[in-house]
């Protein structure tokens, strides 16, 4: 299930489930939010993490791996039309337990889903995907 954060202040982010951009865009207090979502190799692929709304700038994107992925095994975000639009394979490494991070300066000018797309078919691995506006 995606989750939606918010935060601001230096003070950790309080998970939310509904959220009014517009608002949160308008308060000066509020300086990071996001979506955020647990997957493994389970999974239906591509796997929704979330809605990015429109003319929202992203930040930064993580991947964290959690179990390790099969050898072979690519991870990619993205939409549905540049599956690596937010990062790409060459940006993270599914067979090391690590936090790949990458910083982005992307806004999208339609409302746009984003997905974790996978390729190959994994029997091991898990992790967790943040995306961070600002």
């Amino acid at each position: 299930m995606t989750s939606f954060f918010i935060g601001g202040g230096g003070s950790n982010s309080t998970p939310v489930s509904t959220i009014d951009w517009t608002n949160i865009t308008n308060k000066p207090n509020i300086d990071i939010a996001g979506l955020s979502i647990d997957f493994n190799f389970s999974d239906t692929f591509p796997k929704l993490i979330g809605n990015v709304p429109n003319n929202l700038n992203i930040s930064e994107v993580e991947i964290e791996i959690i179990t390790l992925f099969d050898d072979g095994i690519l991870l990619t975000i993205g939409d549905s039309i540049d599956n690596e639009q937010l990062m790409s394979s060459l940006e993270n490494e599914p067979q090391v337990a690590l936090k790949f991070s990458k910083d982005s300066d992307y806004k999208y000018s339609v409302a746009t889903d984003i997905y974790l797309y996978i390729s190959g078919i994994p029997t091991q691995g898990s992790g967790k995907i943040r995306v961070y506006f600002d």
